[in-house]
């Protein structure tokens, strides 16, 4: 089963992919590890996050991604580590994650 859903946002327009890719490059060296993170509404969702992305990308997934229940656990936080190889790599993760089901905010 699938956790990509059928609706997504509307792209990032070119000039905002430049400036994030300038942003990315200044404060990140590729090919490297890079850290992302998502809040999810339910734990299953966010236990499936990591290997969709990987899936849907291409990129590894480096490590156990950790996963982090809210108290009333409604919400999931996961981290996870991929190999990206640039800040375009980067990117493709943000907007494979803005297409996941039950992802509500990442970073």
């Amino acid at each position: 089963m699938s956790l990509l859903s059928k609706k997504s946002p509307p792209p990032l327009t070119a000039e905002d992919e430049a400036r994030l890719v300038v942003l990315l490059e200044e404060e990140h060296r590729f090919p490297g590890e890079f850290t992302f993170k998502a809040i999810c509404q339910s734990p299953l969702a966010a236990s499936r996050v990591a290997g969709c992305v990987s899936a849907d990308t291409g990129l590894q997934v480096i490590g156990t991604p950790t996963q982090r229940d809210s108290s009333g656990g409604t919400y999931s936080a996961v981290t996870f580590m991929l190999l990206t190889h640039s800040a375009h790599d980067v990117l493709r993760v943000y907007a494979c994650l803005r297409t996941v089901e039950g992802v509500m905010s990442f970073f």
